[in-house]
């Protein structure tokens, strides 16, 4: 009977510094997760672009989009009229993306907000 409660005092030790150990590193990745949040800029622009839709196709748009080839984050637009238009994103999804594939580009704002910090996505 004293050698299990020895047993079990030892062993409420080892769990409560594990426990402590966890805490202190838990609070060390959530400093550092964020500090890494805050470098990558507190406003970032993500652009999606849907596929056209049939009536859009059948329509004939002629509103082109074309991706450079070196530029994850650049589309040009080619208008109606023919002029081009270029803009920048920090990311750009392209027609073929899924939403797991958004997701996962902001899940680390989605671990922010459980961490405290305030985000908004608009969509």
């Amino acid at each position: 009977s004293i050698n299990i409660n020895n047993r079990l005092k030892k062993q409420l030790k080892t769990f409560s510094n594990l426990a402590d150990k966890y805490k202190r590193e838990y609070r060390e990745r959530k400093k550092l997760f964020n500090t890494i949040q805050e470098l990558k800029g507190n406003i970032r622009v993500y652009c999606r672009i849907r596929p056209m839709n049939a009536n859009e196709i059948q329509n004939q748009n002629k509103m082109i989009i074309h991706y450079p080839k070196d530029e994850e984050n650049e589309l040009i637009i080619t208008k109606k009229d023919g002029r081009l238009s270029k803009y920048e994103f920090d990311v750009v999804y392209k027609p073929g993306c899924t939403n797991i594939d958004v997701f996962n580009g902001v899940s680390d704002l989605c671990m922010s907000v459980l961490d405290g910090y305030n985000v908004c996505i608009f969509a």
